[in-house]
């Protein structure tokens, strides 16, 4: 292990696991993979992998910034910081790609630039903001736990509707135990392109457009009522229920051909 600041951003290769004990700020950089034990970090935690990052202890740091540039991000341990940005490109996942990435953060940035999963939990009390959440075509799940809300101020996509070839996107699901707000933004939350996906939104307020496209987007945040002020399109069903009132001062779509629109309020 390493104690004191320690930085080795250059061609390095780790062997084995590293483990930085007590640092106060950490800059790791492997040619390859790099493969992390229990690390307890002051300030900051940059890592940069040409392939993978794996942790397999427990990470603390006052913030963590993690890029896998050919690789992914993955653990069974526990990332805590203040602040946490993930970037990788073959998933960003937990010990295997069915599992989450247990992390425990107030302010999260997520994307992957390939057609893998993104599956993060974070558990949180305190008030916890989502500045970016995005992949290319597969699948997007953040979970929030321990009652904290969570507010979505950045993109949240899977496919890209733009591109030359249209990627499709994958399901999208966004759960909390606190209180969930999508906020408003120009670019909409999209599972475009492709359709066939469905949208179910509970107990959440929903400020910005939803556009669905092959995946399927479910919103369920733990509020009393379902607030929706921006539009939502869907070429398939829409479902929107809540405890209390479901109020709706937008447009909503379900344009398909056997698309049909639920709406259930005082689900409770």
């Amino acid at each position: 292990g390493f104690s004191g600041s320690v930085t080795l951003d250059g061609a390095n290769d780790f062997g084995g696991v590293v483990t930085v004990r007590s640092a106060d700020v950490a800059v790791l950089n492997d040619v390859n993979s790099v493969t992390l034990g229990d690390s307890i970090v002051v300030a900051s935690f940059t890592v940069t992998a040409t392939d993978s990052i794996v942790f397999v202890g427990n990470v603390s740091a006052s913030s963590a910034s993690w890029f896998a540039a050919d690789g992914s991000i993955s653990g069974g341990g526990l990332l805590t910081a203040t602040a946490v940005d993930l970037d990788a490109s073959t998933g960003i996942f937990g010990s295997t790609s069915d599992d989450s990435l247990a992390i425990s953060a107030t302010t999260i940035s997520a994307d992957n630039s390939g057609a893998f999963d993104v599956n993060l939990s974070n558990d949180n009390a305190l008030d916890v903001t989502l500045t970016s959440l995005t992949t290319f075509g597969g699948n997007l799940t953040f979970a929030q736990t321990g009652f904290g809300s969570v507010t979505f101020v950045g993109p949240v996509a899977s496919g890209d509707q733009s591109s030359a070839v249209p990627v499709a996107g994958g399901d999208i699901t966004l759960t909390s135990t606190g209180g969930l707000t999508v906020a408003a933004l120009d670019q909409a939350l999209s599972s475009e392109s492709g359709t066939g996906g469905t949208l179910s939104l509970s107990g959440a307020t929903i400020q910005r457009a939803i556009n669905v496209g092959a995946g399927n987007i479910t919103i369920n945040g733990a509020g009393d009522d379902l607030l929706i002020t921006a539009d939502i399109f869907a070429n398939a069903s829409i479902e929107l229920s809540s405890p209390g009132d479901v109020v709706v001062t937008s447009t909503i779509t379900a344009a398909g051909a056997s698309s049909d629109l639920t709406i259930t309020a005082d689900s409770d």
